[in-house]
C-alpha cells in the first residue's frame, strides 16, 4: 500500500491514540508522512477495526501463474464441452499474463520467460478446440478461407472450393443455437454470407448443372461427417436430392452424360444411407425397436429376473411411443401400440409376481402345512418334508436386494423347524413299520431253537 494511503487511514482524533497502543509503530509512520487536519476530521470517529490498516502480502505473479496453469492442465484432461474449453483457454491466458508480470529481479524470472512460450502453445491448442466445437468460430474460419480463395480463383475447381466454404459457413451459422452469445452477429453474418454465396453461384453458372451437382454433393458429404440430429440429416438429404436433380437435367447428348449417370447412381446410394439414418432417429421407429425387444424378452422369459427385464422394456417402449409427436404420420399407430404395450406390461408384472421365489415359497409352505394336517404314514411325512425343503430353497434363492429379504430370513428359520419336525415324524413311522413286536420275536426264536422231530417221535 502506498505511504500516503496508509497515513490517510490512520488520521484519527487525539482521543483515539490511547486506544492504539499496539499500533504505535504504524502510527508513527503515518505521522511521519503527515496528517491533514481536515482529513483527520473525515476519517475520525470510526471503530478501531475500521481505521486500523491491514497490510496484505503481495501476490507472487509466478506462483499465481503456476496455479492457473495447473488448473488449466487438470481441466484439459476432462474437457468436452465448448464451455469447458473456453474455461481452459481463459486459464492459460491468465497464466501467461501473470508470467509477463514477473519482474527481472524475481529468482525465477528466466523460468517464467521460458514458460510463456510453453503456455502459449497450450493456449493455441485450447483455442483450436474452441474453434472446433463452436459453430460460430467454424463459420468465421470458413468465411475467411472462402474470401481468401476467391481473390485468386479463376477455374471451375477453384470456384467450387469457394462455394463449398461459403455453404459450410452458412450451414454452421444456421445451426447455431438461439442461446449462443454471438447469435445476433451470426444473423447479420448470414445475410452477408448469403450475398457472397450468390455472387459465387453466379460465377459458377457458366460451368453448368454438373458443376452445381458436384458442389452440392461435396457439401452433403462434408455435412455427413458431423450430422447427428434429424434436422442435420434432413439437410444432407435435401442436398443429395438437389444434386441428383441437377445431374438429371444433363441432356442425353451431352459429352458428360455418362459421367452424370454414374454420379446419379452414387448419390442415390448416399441418399439411401441418409434415409436409413433418418429412419433410425425417427421417434416412432425407435419406439418400435424397443417394442420388438420387449416382445422378444417376454417370449423367452421364465424366471422372475427375466420377466422384470421384459417389464422394464415395455415401460421404455410406452415412454418412447408417448414421445411420438402428434403431427407424426404414424401417431395413430403409436397410440395403438401404447394400448397393446400397456396390456403386455400388466401381464409381465403379473408374471414377475407369479415367478417371484418369495411368492412361490409362500405357496409351497401353505401346501406343506395343509398336507401336514392329514399326514399319517411314513410316505405322507416325507412329502411334507420335501415341501418344506422346497420352500426353504426358494427363499434362499432370493436376490439380496429383494424387498422381502428380511422376512425371508425369518421364514427360513421357521421352516427349518417345521422341516425337522416332519423328518422326525417320518422316521417314527418308518421305525413302526420295520420293528416287529416282542411276541413275534419270541415265536420266531422258538421256531429257530426247536429241533426237528424224528420218525418215532412223530408216531408217538
Amino acid at each position: 500500500m502506498p505511504l500516503n494511503q496508509f497515513s490517510l487511514g490512520l488520521c484519527l482524533p487525539l482521543s483515539w491514540w490511547h486506544k492504539l497502543l499496539k499500533a504505535i509503530a504504524i502510527a508513527a509512520i503515518g505521522l511521519t508522512a503527515g496528517c491533514d487536519p481536515a482529513k483527520e476530521f473525515q476519517a475520525g470517529f470510526l471503530p478501531v477495526s475500521a481505521t486500523t490498516a491491514t497490510v496484505q502480502p503481495e501476490v507472487d505473479p509466478f506462483r499465481a501463474a503456476i496455479n492457473h496453469a495447473q488448473q488449466a492442465a487438470d481441466l484439459t484432461q476432462r474437457a468436452i464441452s465448448l464451455e469447458e474449453w473456453h474455461q481452459v483457454a481463459s486459464l492459460w491466458r491468465s497464466a501467461i499474463a501473470e508470467l509477463k508480470m514477473v519482474p527481472e529481479t524475481h529468482p525465477r524470472s528466466a523460468l517464467a520467460r521460458e514458460k510463456i512460450g510453453e503456455y502459449q502453445h497450450n493456449l493455441t491448442y485450447a483455442s483450436q478446440q474452441v474453434a472446433r466445437l463452436d459453430r460460430f468460430e467454424r463459420a468465421i474460419a470458413k468465411a475467411q478461407t472462402a474470401t481468401s480463395l476467391a481473390q485468386t480463383a479463376s477455374s471451375k475447381a477453384e470456384w467450387e472450393q469457394v462455394e463449398l466454404h461459403w455453404e459450410i459457413a452458412i450451414a454452421n451459422l444456421t445451426q447455431l443455437p438461439a442461446s449462443h452469445p454471438n447469435r445476433a452477429l451470426a444473423t447479420a453474418k448470414l445475410a452477408e454470407y448469403g450475398q457472397k454465396l450468390a455472387e459465387v453461384k453466379a460465377r459458377l453458372a457458366e460451368f453448368g448443372a454438373i458443376h452445381q451437382a458436384l458442389a452440392k454433393g461435396k457439401l452433403a458429404a462434408n455435412l455427413t461427417q458431423s450430422a447427428a440430429s434429424i434436422a442435420e440429416w434432413q439437410r444432407v438429404a435435401i442436398l443429395w436430392k438437389e444434386a441428383i436433380a441437377k445431374l438429371q437435367t444433363v441432356p442425353p447428348n451431352h459429352a458428360k452424360r455418362t459421367f452424370a449417370e454414374a454420379k446419379i447412381r452414387e448419390y442415390n446410394y448416399n441418399l439411401r444411407y441418409v434415409r436409413q439414418q433418418l429412419s433410425r432417429l425417427d421417434p416412432y421407429n425407435q419406439a418400435i425397436a424397443t417394442v420388438e425387444r420387449a416382445t422378444f424378452d417376454a417370449q423367452s422369459a421364465t424366471a422372475m429376473g427375466e420377466w422384470e427385464a421384459a417389464a422394464k422394456h415395455w415401460e421404455e417402449a410406452i415412454a418412447r411411443l408417448e414421445r411420438v409427436p402428434k403431427t407424426h404420420l404414424k401417431r395413430a399407430l403409436a397410440e395403438q401400440h401404447i394400448r397393446d404395450a400397456r396390456e403386455n406390461l400388466a401381464f409381465a408384472r403379473q408374471q414377475v409376481r407369479h415367478t417371484d421365489p418369495f411368492n412361490q415359497a409362500m405357496k409351497t409352505a401353505r401346501d406343506a402345512a395343509n398336507k401336514a394336517q392329514s399326514a399319517f404314514s411314513h410316505y405322507d411325512w416325507n412329502v411334507v418334508a420335501r415341501e418344506w425343503q422346497s420352500a426353504i430353497l426358494l427363499l434362499e434363492s432370493l436376490p439380496k436386494n429383494h424387498a422381502k429379504q428380511a422376512i425371508a430370513s425369518q421364514k427360513i428359520a421357521a421352516y427349518q423347524k417345521k422341516l425337522a419336525y416332519a423328518i422326525k415324524q417320518g422316521d417314527r413311522r418308518f421305525q413302526t413299520l420295520t420293528t416287529p413286536d416282542k411276541q413275534s420275536n419270541a415265536i420266531d426264536s422258538n421256531q429257530k431253537n426247536k429241533k426237528p422231530e424224528t420218525g418215532k417221535e412223530k408216531q408217538k
